[in-house]
C-alpha cells in the first residue's frame, strides 16, 4: 500500500512530466506560413500557396472561402507539394467584387490552426490585377469543395461564383449498424422475405459496381452556350445509400456535318458522394483544336469508369451549339 507521502511524490513526478509533454507540445505548435493574394481576376481561378512550421506536423490544409466577408464557408482541399501546400479556388464571376479566404491546417495531433480572414479584390478590364499573381484560366482536376451547413450541396460554391470545374464534395453517410442490420433482417424474414444474415467474423459480401441512370442536362439540350459556361449533367446511381461512390467521367460531344474531327470534351471526376440524391456532373468545356464557332453538336457519348473499368457507355442525343 501506498503512504501518503510516496503517493503525494508519484503524483508530482506525474505532474512534472504532463508539464514537460504539454510545453514540448506547445514548442512544436504549428504556424501558418503565407503570404496572402489581395486580387484575383473575374473569371479566373485564383491560385493559393501556404506552408506550416514545423511542416512535418501537418496533416492536412484547407482553404476556406466565401463572397464578400459574411455567410458560412465554403472548402477547399490544399495539396501537398514538397513540403508546402497548394489549392485552388473557384472562378469569381463579374457580379462578385470582393471575396474573403483563410488557410485552415490540421496539425498531427488532429488540432487545427486558423489564419486570419484575407480579404481579396475581384480584378476586371477596367482595374485589372497585378500581372504577377497567380490564376488560371483552366484547371487539370475538378475541384471538389465541400458546402457548409444549411447551405446548397449544388450548386457547390457560393452565389457569384463559377460553378465550371467543381464537384460536390458530399459528406458520408452513416453506415447502417449490427443491430440495425439484424433488426432489417428480421423484418424481412418476418414478412416472407429471404434475407442473407451474416454470423460472427463474417464479412459482407462485395458489392457490384454502381449502376448509373442519365437524368438530362442544364441548360436543356438544343440551347445555345458559350464555350466557356457551365453545363450540369445530371445523373443518379442504384449503389445503397450508405456507401460512397467515386469515380471519373467523360462526354465527348460530335460535332455535325463533315468536320468529323471537331469535337468538346468535359471531364471531371465525383470524390465520396452519396446515391441518395442526382450526382451534377460539370467541369471546363474544352474544344479540339480544330474547331472553330459556332460549333453544333448532335450527341454526346457519356463514359463512367470506377477503379479503372467501364460501368456506363451511352451515346446521349444532346443537341447543343457551342459560340465563344
Amino acid at each position: 500500500m501506498l503512504t501518503l507521502n510516496r503517493a503525494k511524490r508519484l503524483w508530482a513526478v506525474a505532474a512534472a512530466l504532463f508539464t514537460v509533454a504539454a510545453s514540448g507540445d506547445a514548442a512544436a505548435a504549428v504556424e501558418i506560413r503565407h503570404d496572402p493574394i489581395d486580387c484575383v481576376a473575374a473569371d479566373r481561378y485564383a491560385i493559393i500557396h501556404a506552408g506550416g512550421t514545423p511542416a512535418e506536423r501537418v496533416a492536412g490544409a484547407e482553404i476556406h472561402f466565401r463572397e464578400g466577408g459574411e455567410g458560412g464557408w465554403y472548402a477547399v482541399r490544399m495539396a501537398a507539394q514538397g513540403g508546402r501546400w497548394m489549392g485552388v479556388l473557384p472562378k469569381p464571376t463579374r457580379r462578385v467584387t470582393r471575396l474573403e479566404y483563410r488557410i485552415v491546417m490540421t496539425a498531427t495531433d488532429l488540432s487545427t490552426i486558423e489564419s486570419a480572414p484575407v480579404p481579396v479584390r475581384v480584378g476586371t478590364g477596367e482595374s485589372p490585377c497585378a500581372p504577377e499573381l497567380q490564376s488560371s484560366a483552366s484547371v487539370s482536376a475538378p475541384i471538389v469543395v465541400r458546402a457548409p451547413a444549411g447551405a446548397p450541396v449544388m450548386p457547390p460554391v457560393p452565389a457569384g461564383f463559377s460553378p465550371a470545374g467543381v464537384v460536390a464534395a458530399v459528406q458520408p453517410e452513416p453506415r447502417k449498424s449490427h443491430l440495425t442490420a439484424w433488426i432489417a433482417g428480421g423484418a424481412a424474414a418476418a414478412a416472407g422475405i429471404g434475407a442473407a444474415v451474416l454470423g460472427p467474423g463474417e464479412d459482407a459480401p462485395p458489392l457490384g459496381p454502381p449502376e448509373f441512370t442519365f437524368f438530362g442536362s442544364r441548360p436543356v439540350a438544343g440551347a445555345t452556350l458559350s464555350i466557356r459556361s457551365a453545363l450540369f449533367l445530371s445523373v443518379r446511381a442504384s449503389a445503397p445509400p450508405f456507401e460512397l461512390l467515386t469515380f471519373n467521367w467523360t462526354i465527348r460531344f460530335s460535332s455535325i456535318g463533315s468536320d468529323s474531327d471537331c469535337s468538346v470534351v468535359m471531364s471531371g471526376g465525383i470524390v465520396n458522394a452519396s446515391s441518395t440524391v442526382p450526382l451534377q456532373l460539370t467541369a471546363p468545356l474544352v474544344r479540339s483544336n480544330s474547331c472553330r464557332p459556332p460549333i453544333r453538336v448532335s450527341t454526346g457519348q457519356l463514359v463512367i469508369t470506377t477503379d479503372g473499368a467501364v460501368v456506363y457507355d451511352q451515346t446521349l442525343e444532346l443537341p447543343f451549339t457551342f459560340v465563344d
